[in-house]
């Protein structure tokens, strides 16, 4: 009798610690849910910032791509009208006849980033040059590469 207390004890035992040890496993998969859900839900909270940004860079580059023909653009000869920007600091080079124009084309609150700034204070500085550039390799006697430098 006193071996089948024993038997039945050690049993009730083996039969908590495997419930123990189910129940630890699903309340860890339960908190593992939550904390994504939880991530989840702060990123759909943090969505309609995001879209609004995204929304804002794309009519950005809309409108930079379409500044030539919009009706208040105030350069009349698109002929004369480069597009330059994408990784350069500014958007258009224009050419009036007179003089060089360089246009950056900014929409809502947008700013000037760090490098836009640097060359739009170079400019204004009269830091700019003329470089002609002829490759040895367009030469007839091929040689050095020359290079004028007009300030």
């Amino acid at each position: 009798m006193q071996k089948m207390f024993l038997a039945g004890s050690l049993a009730l035992i083996a039969l908590l610690v495997f419930l123990w040890l189910r129940e630890r496993r699903r309340v860890k998969n339960l908190q593992a849910e939550r904390a994504e859900l939880l991530r989840k839900l702060s990123d759909m909270e943090a969505l309609p910032q995001r879209l609004a940004v995204s929304r804002a860079v794309i009519r950005g580059k809309l409108l930079e791509a379409l500044a030539p023909i919009l009706p208040d653009f105030p350069f009349p000869y698109p002929e004369r009208i480069v597009y330059i920007g994408g990784t350069f600091p500014v958007d258009y080079l224009i050419w009036d006849g007179e003089r060089i124009i360089f246009l950056e084309v900014k929409s809502g609150s947008s700013e000037l980033n760090v490098n836009e700034r640097r060359l739009r204070d170079a400019i204004r500085r009269g830091a700019v040059e003329w470089v002609e550039y002829r490759p040895a390799l367009g030469q007839r006697n091929p040689g050095e590469p020359t290079i004028e430098i007009v300030t």
